[in-house]
Formats: C-alpha cells, sequence, structure tokens
C-alpha cells in the first residue's frame, strides 16, 4: 500500500489502482491520496487517464465521469471523448457532447468521423 501511495502522489494514478488492485487493497484505503492525485490530474487536463481509472478500477474521483468528460471536451481532446463515453457506456446520456465531438473530429478528419459514427450505429 506504501507504493501505490507513492505513486499517486507522482501522479501515477494508473500504475498506482494496478499495485494496489495486485497487492489486495481496496481504493477507498489510499484516500486521500487517491482524491489529491485525481483532482491534479484533472486540473492539468490529464482527463483521459482519469476516465480510463473510473472504468478500469470503478473508483471514486472528485468529479464523475460526466464532469470530466465536459472538460476534455472543452480543450479540445474530442477522440478522449468519444472513446471513453463509449467505454463507460455513456452515449445515451452524452449524445450531445458525442455528436460534437464527432463533428470537431470531422472538421480535420471526415474519414474517422464516418467511422466513429459507424461504431455508434452497432447495437452495444
Amino acid at each position: 500500500m506504501v507504493d501505490a501511495r507513492a505513486l499517486l502522489r507522482k501522479g501515477q494514478l494508473l500504475k498506482g489502482l494496478r499495485l494496489a488492485r495486485r497487492l489486495g487493497v481496496e481504493p477507498a484505503v489510499l484516500e486521500p491520496d487517491l482524491s489529491a492525485c485525481a483532482s491534479r490530474m484533472y486540473a492539468n487536463r490529464r482527463c483521459g487517464e482519469l476516465l480510463v481509472a473510473i472504468a478500469m478500477f470503478d473508483v471514486q474521483l472528485p468529479h464523475d465521469a460526466r464532469a470530466i468528460v465536459r472538460k476534455a471536451q472543452s480543450y479540445g481532446d474530442h477522440h478522449t471523448v468519444v472513446k471513453n463515453i463509449l467505454r463507460l457506456r455513456l452515449q445515451d446520456e452524452l449524445q450531445e457532447e458525442i455528436n460534437a465531438s464527432i463533428d470537431a473530429i470531422g472538421e480535420r478528419a471526415p474519414a474517422e468521423a464516418a467511422s466513429w459514427r459507424l461504431k455508434l450505429a452497432e447495437p452495444q
């Protein structure tokens, strides 16, 4: 547990959570280091990693997935938005955000946007 906390203090959220899982330590035991790490990452625009942590480890962070998705979208990380909305199965709740991100992707990469639209049309 000590090593997992040290990783969190260094900003290595995913490594810290993976180590904790291997050691059989619940994420709640890592508080307040877990929340502090997540808050720093949120402020430093590392939203993709936070969303992966929510999906892989089902952790409760200071910001929920919807807020993190909106933050990533606000600074133009549209691939992170689309990929993680699908990963977290939030497409019904965040349809507006997904459409806006795919439209933004389409401005530079129309083929990629079309590919995302096809993927969204597939039954989940």
